[in-house]
């Protein structure tokens, strides 16, 4: 049975956009304009939440554009908005299914020797 997985679709994360803009300039950022192929762009919102109790180190966040959640990879889609998380793309990640898979093998093995 084929399933629809997420290693279909390009993933952009907060490292990548880190190195590409400079660690300085991306600490006092709010938003990005990312451009895709072709003549489209995209805004692209960061949030920053506080890791610690006192609030003095804080973590920075993607801004889904389709649900508002706050992630660290975001999915490049060939529809608008063109960038989605995992949860808006409604794909799983293809190593959810590795041990169910290994599960059933199993148990169809053991079927085949007779021990059902």
């Amino acid at each position: 049975m084929a399933r629809n997985r997420m290693d279909t679709f390009p993933r952009l994360t907060m490292q990548q956009l880190r190195a590409q803009v400079g660690n300085k300039i991306f600490n006092s950022l709010s938003s990005l304009n990312i451009a895709l192929d072709g003549s489209q762009s995209v805004s692209l919102n960061l949030v920053r939440r506080p890791i610690r109790r006192d609030g003095n180190l804080q973590q920075c966040y993607l801004v889904c554009p389709g649900c508002g959640a706050a992630c660290r990879v975001i999915r490049i889609v060939p529809q608008e908005p063109f960038l989605l998380c995992r949860l808006c793309v409604g794909k799983t990640y293809h190593a959810r299914y590795l041990s169910q898979d290994h599960f059933y093998n199993l148990v169809k093995r053991y079927a085949e020797l007779g021990h059902a």
